[in-house]
């Protein structure tokens, strides 16, 4: 299976599971409708990877490189876990704090509105 077949069900399932039309993942990843519809037809013949990233980050997915090889790919999983949505935004978040804010803490901000105060900073 190609990649640009992999990119184009994978775009169609989520814009569906998100309850988007074409017209507004369109305008949310700064594309053009006629280019949603053809990555998702995987009739698109050539897709960059700026546009292909910023279509598949606009619904919460992303591109990884791998490796072939076994070895490589297991070393790679150990070195570099794959992190939550809420973990990369708490890392985001903590820009201005001495200590990075945890998902935890992040996710009970996000729900309450309050931000605990930072001890030592």
């Amino acid at each position: 299976m190609s990649t640009l077949h992999e990119i184009g069900s994978a775009v169609r399932v989520r814009r569906t599971e998100m309850g988007l039309t074409q017209n507004l993942l369109a305008r949310i990843s700064g594309l053009s409708r006629s280019t949603v519809s053809a990555v998702e037809k995987q009739s698109i013949g050539n897709l960059s990877i700026a546009k292909a990233v910023a279509l598949l980050e606009s619904i919460g997915l992303s591109m990884n490189v791998t490796s072939n090889s076994a070895t490589g790919s297991a070393a790679r999983k150990s070195s570099c876990p794959s992190r939550s949505a809420l973990e990369r935004a708490a890392a985001t978040a903590s820009v201005s704090y001495g200590q990075a804010m945890t998902a935890k803490q992040l996710e009970a901000a996000l729900l309450t509105g309050d931000v605990a105060a930072r001890k030592g900073g």
